[in-house]
């Protein structure tokens, strides 16, 4: 039960992340609780986040998503990039056992992975 909603608990195992979330039982089945606990850091630090307040029906007008740069910004120029030069060009499919998304081209040896081109 969180904040008095009664919830269904499901609790997630990965080599490197254990993670579990709190879903509140009946028609809007939305989560309620979410713990991300780290094990591949010193002290397996967690994340927590309670939601209590779900808004289903949210009201944006344009300027919500309108960007006014503030006085003295700029535009930072970004270089082209060549999508056959790159190897994350291509679709993200595979999943490497560390639960950490990477390329089909990888190999998965140890942290970073190293990759190779097709």
């Amino acid at each position: 039960m969180i904040e008095g909603v009664v919830c269904n608990h499901l609790a997630f195992r990965a080599p490197d992340v254990d993670w579990q979330i709190w879903i509140q039982e009946g028609a809007q089945p939305l989560p309620r609780r979410v713990v991300i606990t780290t094990l591949d850091l010193p002290n397996a630090p967690q994340f927590a986040v309670t939601i209590t307040r779900w808004n289903l029906a949210p009201a944006f007008d344009a300027q919500t998503f309108t960007f006014t740069p503030q006085p003295g910004m700029r535009q930072v120029e970004l270089l082209p990039v060549d999508p056959e030069a790159t190897h994350m060009s291509k679709t993200r499919t595979r999943r490497h056992s560390s639960s950490r998304w990477c390329c089909r081209c990888c190999t998965w040896a140890a942290s970073p992975p190293t990759h190779r081109r097709a």
